[in-house]
Parts: structure tokens; sequence; C-alpha cells
């Protein structure tokens, strides 16, 4: 490119890393908030009391008409994912961890993981910043922009290391496009959020406390996996609440009662399968890294 896109290439930089943020690069050009809608949520109450981004999807995977079994599927997907919203587990993981719990196929999975996809922020639950990218530029809506959009899955999709390494003239001969087209192509591109999960996850310091813990045993080679008893405490149904309801009485508060019951016994009960899946992906972990972990020095 040349003439008057001279200060527009020095604007990007040579590497775009996974982890870049468009915003701390270049200033955006192009504004997508006219361009898709999500489906509006009372974000105002929820401003207070959000303080992860786990916390954030749960709430509204809790909100979203799903069975159980998919429900347990997407508390362990949102487990998985880090503070940027990227999905850090291996999905065929996830899956192998629900094969000795209840029959489950991979592309049930994968269909509970497309779901949360679509949550706010638009984006999370991405495997690689393709992906990410892709979701959001799913989501645009306005009939005048389908060429370009078009061109940017293209670039998201196929070229986007050529994007990376600012390869501009690979860029316009592998996709076919002038000029104009790919400057406003790119335009698009910068609109989108590379780290969508980080403008919910809160800016003060958190600290880690593992769901998990993995401690080496005397005998070589052995490690002991174990819940975090401090994130994983054992709950139960007071007994004096739940002999008040009666089963053969029909009033009201009778019905609700018996309704509140049956909602704590399934919430305890996808507690149960969480942790049983945290287990199992973990132990699966620990023996797929156990040579690494052998050659960790004790302290």
């Amino acid at each position: 490119m040349n003439g008057d896109d001279g200060s527009w290439q020095e604007q990007i930089p040579g590497d775009l890393a996974v982890d870049t943020n468009w915003d701390d690069i270049y200033p955006n050009t192009y504004s997508s908030a006219n361009s898709y809608n999500v489906d509006s949520l009372d974000y105002e109450s929820r401003n207070t009391a959000v303080d992860t981004l786990q916390d954030h999807l749960l709430w509204q995977l809790n909100l979203t008409p799903m069975s159980e079994k998919d429900k347990s599927i997407g508390f362990t997907i949102i487990d998985a994912i880090d503070a940027n919203g990227m999905l850090t587990v291996d999905i065929d993981l996830i899956h192998a961890g629900f094969e000795t719990e209840f029959e489950v196929e991979l592309d049930e999975v994968l269909a509970v993981l497309h779901r949360i996809q679509q949550f706010d922020p638009i984006g999370v639950g991405y495997r690689n910043l393709s992906e990410c990218l892709l979701i959001q530029l799913n989501q645009f809506e306005n009939p005048k922009e389908l060429k370009l959009i078009s061109n940017a899955k293209l670039i998201v999709k196929e070229y986007i290391s050529l994007l990376g390494n600012r390869d501009y003239a690979q860029l316009m001969r592998k996709a076919k496009l002038k000029e104009a087209e790919l400057r406003e192509t790119i335009q698009v591109i910068e609109s989108l959020d590379p780290r969508p999960g980080a403008k919910i996850s809160p800016p003060s310091t958190t600290y880690i406390v593992p769901d998990v813990i993995v401690t080496k045993q005397v005998e070589p080679g052995k490690w002991k996996v174990e819940l975090n008893p401090d994130t994983a405490p054992k709950i139960r149904i007071n007994n004096d609440y739940a002999s008040l309801v009666k089963r053969a009485d029909p009033s009201e508060e009778n019905n609700y009662l018996r309704d509140n019951l049956q909602e704590a016994r399934w919430f305890i009960k996808s507690l149960q399968s969480r942790n049983e899946t945290l287990m199992k992906v973990a132990t699966r972990i620990v023996e797929h890294q156990k040579g690494f972990l052998n050659m960790v020095k004790s302290p």
C-alpha cells in the first residue's frame, strides 16, 4: 500500500499476539455498536454483584433453559474459562471427564460450548484467536455489511497470520481484495475484542484458589489428586425443613416447600457432578503430565 496509507500501516505492530488488545495498539475507527444486538440482560442489577467472569457466566447459565445434564456440562466448561474468556482445557478432556458419569456425546459438549460462546461478553469460551473473532463477526446483522463481514471472516479464518505479519500484498492477493477493501476489512477486525472476558474481570488483584490439590506421594511416581475443601464444602439439606414437606398435602405452602426442596436437591446434585468431573479431568491431566511432574523436585 502507498500514498496516504503510510501512516495507517505504521500504526499496526509487527506481531499480533493472542492476548493483544486492539485498543492498546491503535484507536478504533469502526464501530460495531449498531451492527449487532445481544439479548438484553439485567446488567444494572449485576454491576455491583459480579466478582469474576465465571460468576457472570454462571448467572447467565442458570437463566438459560436447558437439561440438568447440559447444565452440568456448562458448569465444567465455565470452570475451564480463564479471565480473558479463553477455554483453557481441551474439549476432548472435558468430554472424557463425563464418560463414566453419564452417557454424553462429544457433539453435546460442543453444543453447550457454542451456547456459552453466545453469552455476554460475546466470544467467551473461544479456543483460539480466530474462533474468538469469528464468534463476534457472526453477530453482525446489517445487510449492507455482509460483503465486508464476509471478507473479515475470510481473513480471520484463513489468513490471520498474514494480518499479524502486515503482509498486505499477500492478503490482497490471497483474499482477492482491493486496497480500499482490505483497509475497510481490517478496520472491522480492529473493532473486535481478542480478550472479551477481560472487560468483566475485576481490575483489582485476585488470588487464585485451586479447585484441586495434587500432592506427591512417598511411593515414587505416585500422585494424589483431591478436591480443595475450601472450594468444595459439603452441603446438605436441613432435615428439619425437609420433614416439613407432607407428601399428601396439596396446599400451596406445601407445594412451595416441595418445589424448593427439589431445587435444592438438584443444586446439590449439580455440585456433586461438578466435583466428580473436576476430579476426573484433573486425574487425566496428572496422568498425562506425570513425566513432567516427576521431574519437579520436592521443596
